[in-house]
């Protein structure tokens, strides 16, 4: 009960700050919001970590995970903040609908884990959800929005790198817990 709890919670928050991060990408720029995010993540993250371990050191044996900062919470996510600013965040967030089946893909070549058949009838209808948003975009302004598709896809296939970069860093450091994972992967962003 608690995961899905937490899950939903994290959902939320993540949704409710798509808002605030759309808000501030349109006025200032994507670069900046991401910078902000990486930096105000990291500094509430010192206090968590030093409590939790007593130091703040990370080593070598840790390049999964700041890998992944710089490729999911660095390089995707300001990617995905342009294509907020670009296709707003609804359209945006359905891109991320692409996710679970681009994990799955890659946690199938990697590990070996199973992929089922109705995951590909999920993507048939994600794709056409995506060529209605941008068939809209069409009729309405006269032009395709491909461009803020492609940005969203990019980022989404990249924060996926992201992903499995961190569960390859859990597989290769046990004994780290998903505070100290993200207290590396938020330095390495920084």
């Amino acid at each position: 009960m608690t995961a899905y709890l937490l899950a939903l919670s994290s959902v939320l928050t993540f949704s409710t700050a798509a808002i605030g991060f759309t808000y501030f990408s349109q006025k200032v720029s994507a670069l900046w919001m991401n910078i902000f995010k990486a930096v105000i993540s990291l500094i509430f993250s010192l206090p968590i970590i030093f409590y939790l371990r007593g130091d703040l050191s990370v080593s070598a044996e840790h390049w999964p995970f700041l890998v992944s900062g710089v490729i999911g919470l660095n390089v995707a996510d300001w990617m995905i903040l342009g294509a907020y600013k670009i296709i707003e965040p609804a359209r945006t967030l359905i891109v991320y609908g692409f996710q679970p089946f681009i994990v799955g893909g890659f946690s199938y070549f990697f590990w070996e884990e199973r992929l089922f058949p109705l995951q590909f009838l999920a993507i048939l209808f994600f794709v056409i959800c995506l060529f209605l948003f941008s068939y809209e975009r069409f009729k309405t302004r006269g032009k395709w929005e491909v461009d803020g598709l492609v940005l969203a896809f990019v980022g989404v296939v990249l924060d996926s790198i992201g992903i499995i970069l961190t569960r390859h860093g859990f597989n290769l450091n046990p004994e780290l817990n998903g505070f100290d994972a993200q207290y590396i992967r938020t330095f390495a962003a920084v």
